[in-house]
């Protein structure tokens, strides 16, 4: 009895110290998340699919910065580089190219449509993928970053935006950070 109670603490003692035991919360000082991307006209010009990006610093006390915003397409072909254009603002002007933290319980929200300035994807572009890096000065949780998906009615004579017809919510996932 005692050897099997000594055996079950060592196995809870060593998994707890594995790295691999560490939730997605686990503190870390810089990130990165992935999140799927759409922005198309569908059904002759009348059906607009558009993606928007709702991120958020979940710390009380730490700031999070963002480094690096990329754009994939469906082939893996980079079209957009912060790097090279610098960054976007955000709706409602959050975060800017010269202003690229979020403070402690701050949110922000990308437009895809802001990114690709407002360029629809061909067809064998779709879907994309958007790449989020950040840092931290000190272990924090993670960026959270949601992916908002809109279908929109869409008059293909003036572009104009209609109806919204359907709205789909997820989170986006975190990647592991390579050494």
């Amino acid at each position: 009895m005692r050897k099997t109670f000594s055996g079950i603490v060592l196995f809870g003692v060593v998994f707890w110290l594995s790295p691999s035991a560490y939730s997605d919360d686990a503190a870390v000082f810089r990130g990165a998340v992935s999140c799927g991307a759409l922005h198309l006209n569908r059904v002759e010009g009348t059906e607009a699919h558009r993606s928007l990006y709702i991120m958020r610093n979940p710390n009380l006390s730490a700031d999070l910065r963002l480094e690096r915003l990329r754009f994939y397409t469906a082939e893996h072909v980079l079209a957009y580089d912060s790097q090279a254009t610098g960054f976007p603002p955000t709706s409602g002007l959050t975060l800017s190219a010269a202003d690229r933290v979020l403070g402690p319980m701050q949110a922000a929200q990308y437009r895809l449509a802001d990114v690709l300035e407002g360029n629809a994807l061909a067809r064998i572009e779709r879907p994309g993928v958007i790449l989020i890096e950040w840092t931290a000065a000190r272990p924090v949780d993670p960026l959270e970053v949601s992916h908002v998906r809109m279908v929109r009615d869409r008059d293909p004579t003036t572009s104009t935006l209609g109806a919204e017809r359907i709205r789909a919510h997820h989170r986006c996932r975190q990647l592991v950070p390579d050494e």
